[in-house]
């Protein structure tokens, strides 16, 4: 089959390969981080589906997350729904949650550029 100099070899690049992987610089989120979804243009779902974590939408309002049955927390800093574990959260929400937001968009995009 494979001479062991050629097996030596594999696992040598294959270590090479690992190494480089684990050394590549880690993209810091900042407030994006808090989302498992965050978007500037809207927010779309089906029925069935399952989200697990927070999800934000801004500048724009709650309207561009379609899909969701939201109900409105009594603090209006954010809304529930059957299909996301966690909260939901728009720019349009009350308390802190219009600039948490733009924070959180603007850590997104330096994010992207990073």
């Amino acid at each position: 089959m494979f001479s062991s100099s050629a097996c030596r070899l594999a696992l040598l690049v294959s270590a090479a390969c690992n190494a480089m992987t684990s050394a590549e610089d880690t993209i810091n989120l900042g407030d994006a981080g808090n989302y498992a979804i965050l978007g500037k243009t809207g927010i779309s779902t089906v029925p069935s589906s399952a989200i697990t974590g927070d999800i934000a939408v801004s500048p724009i309002v709650d309207t561009a997350m379609t899909g969701f049955s939201f109900a409105m927390d009594p603090s209006t800093e954010f809304s529930t729904s059957s299909q996301i574990t966690g909260n939901a959260y728009a720019a349009n929400y009350g308390g802190t949650t219009p600039a948490d937001l733009t924070a959180a968009v603007s850590a997104m995009e330096t994010a992207y550029t990073d």
